[in-house]
């Protein structure tokens, strides 16, 4: 029904695989648990991304390393690492208070 609807829109056979090719990578979402919010960033902010890139690679050339050399990014870097140092200790804690208290 939802095939018929799609195809009389604009009588494009383009469109119901588009349908049906979202109805599977849907399954497959749903079957191994992905969530909805990260299939969304990367469709719409995909194009995006794709311009960034090009502006990074006439900016620095082919040099990825290019970045790392400002202080700025280096900052980012630190930051990110010490948050994920904090998270993983307080995930270790938590662990070990569950382990502890189910003995």
């Amino acid at each position: 029904m939802v095939a018929l609807g799609v195809f009389s829109f604009r009588n494009l056979f383009l469109d119901v695989g588009i349908l049906f090719s979202f109805g599977i990578i849907g399954y497959f979402f749903k079957r191994y648990h992905f969530t909805l919010v990260s299939f969304m960033i990367g469709l719409f902010l995909g194009r995006q991304i794709d311009n960034e890139v090009y502006r990074f690679v006439a900016l620095f050339g082919n040099d990825p390393w290019a970045v790392f050399k400002r202080p700025i990014t280096v900052g980012f870097i630190i930051l990110i690492i010490v948050t994920l140092t904090f998270w993983v200790r307080g995930l270790l804690k938590k662990r070990a208070q569950d382990s502890l208290q189910n003995d």
